[in-house]
């Protein structure tokens, strides 16, 4: 029987780091860096649902916007690598909790989805399918993935292995296989002429293995190509493994300073801290390289997570997780910390569920108004300063005041959602 969602009256344990020692069990230390990122992706998440409602983007295009999701991929990677350790992998509980957390992810994206069609199909008297796959479900995948290889392989030379097969298969097909020319669900007599290595809508190769799995139609998937569809969740894994190896390499200096003296471990923090900030520069960096080496025959479209998208948004999840760690655990200034930071906070502490409950509202209202709230806002702020940028910036302020005040009260009552 699957455990339901939990309330944890103190707190989770993803963004603690695991003791070197039986000894340390108890000192277990909060990574509050970790939750300022995961609060500025909800806010990023607020401000670029009101954003996209407002705005039309074309298939290739790339916003800062594009990276929220990579980040959170990036993000779980690091709290699998300080969560799970290699001598978890024969304990039966561990691997139950990874198969459980898998399944209520995957489940909440599709409650999400058909919570979304419901009114839909009341209002039209018949089954109309829900998409089944989504920014959940994927986080599932690779949330198994990497969970999974973390605690099994050890060294990091066969995790970067791994992925080389991956991005294998996903730059092969992607671009070495003909697609086959087919006819449109909505327009049986337009066929589209496809082949290979092309990367649009219609023809790309993950949306047809999507519309082979699902069927080729609309019922369940974003038709003709779902942005989170099966096959380029292969390439979506370089976003979590790129964090397993920042985690790793911080796991790494904390066991080193476990080791230390009292006295060698307040001299030395600092240094080994600005050390691995500096590491963590680099190989940010060293991702822009690679995307910029695959960019080369490889387009940056998030709508088919592309190699080169990939590598780009990991670098920019590298150097935005390294900042963080910089301000808020090297500088470690009162100010910042306690009052600057702490609105993110509020938000990092119940990201998923600030995440689903958002979703759920959206869906509600526009099921119920065929109106979803941002756009009461939005029109409201319309009505006397015209339709555009200003318009849509203060309902995004407006919308992301609104789930601040959310989150303080449930941080204020301590009250942490997770599963």
């Amino acid at each position: 029987m699957l455990q339901q969602p939990t309330i944890d009256q103190n707190a989770d344990s993803e963004n603690q780091l695991s003791p070197a020692s039986p000894q340390a069990a108890s000192k277990k230390e909060r990574l509050m860096s970790l939750d300022v990122l995961r609060g500025l992706l909800i806010a990023g998440i607020i401000s670029a649902d009101c954003w996209y409602r407002s705005f039309n983007y074309d298939w290739e295009s790339f916003d800062i916007t594009d990276c929220v999701f990579p980040t959170f991929l990036f993000i779980m990677g690091i709290t699998v690598s300080l969560k799970l350790q290699q001598q978890d992998r024969f304990q039966r509980r561990t691997w139950y909790q990874i198969l459980q957390r898998t399944i209520l992810l995957f489940l909440i994206g599709n409650v999400l989805h058909i919570e979304e069609r419901m009114f839909y199909m009341i209002s039209q008297n018949r089954f109309t399918g829900w998409r089944i796959m989504g920014t959940l479900q994927r986080l599932s995948i690779c949330y198994l993935t990497v969970s999974s290889t973390n605690i099994l392989i050890t060294k990091l030379k066969f995790h970067a292995i791994f992925l080389a097969l991956c991005l294998t298969i996903y730059l092969g097909f992607m671009h070495g296989y003909a697609v086959p020319n087919y006819y449109l669900a909505n327009s049986p007599n337009s066929e589209i002429i496809c082949g290979r290595a092309k990367l649009n809508e219609e023809c790309n190769f993950g949306g047809f293995i999507d519309r082979m799995v699902f069927g080729n139609n609309s019922k369940w998937m974003i038709y003709p190509s779902d942005p989170e569809g099966l096959f380029t969740t292969l390439s979506s894994l370089i976003n979590a493994y790129a964090g397993l190896v920042f985690g790793r390499m911080l796991q790494q200096k904390k066991q080193e300073m476990s080791s230390s003296s009292m006295v060698l471990k307040c001299i030395e923090g600092g240094i080994r801290n600005e050390k691995l900030f500096r590491n963590w520069i680099l190989l940010s960096t060293t991702f822009v390289i690679l995307g910029s080496l695959f960019w080369s025959f490889d387009p940056i479209i998030r709508n088919i997570w592309s190699v080169s998208f990939a590598f780009f948004t990991s670098a920019i999840s590298g150097f935005a997780f390294s900042i963080c760690f910089y301000v808020v655990e090297i500088l470690n200034i009162s100010f910042i910390n306690e009052t600057l930071c702490q609105p993110f906070i509020w938000l990092g502490r119940n990201s998923l569920f600030i995440f689903v409950a958002i979703v759920a509202i959206s869906n509600f209202l526009f099921g119920i108004s065929h109106n979803r709230s941002y756009y009461s806002i939005y029109f409201f702020f319309a009505s006397f300063l015209g339709e555009g940028f200003l318009a849509a910036l203060f309902a995004i302020l407006l919308n992301l005041t609104l789930w601040l005040l959310v989150a303080y009260l449930l941080y204020r009552k301590k009250i942490f959602i997770t599963v």
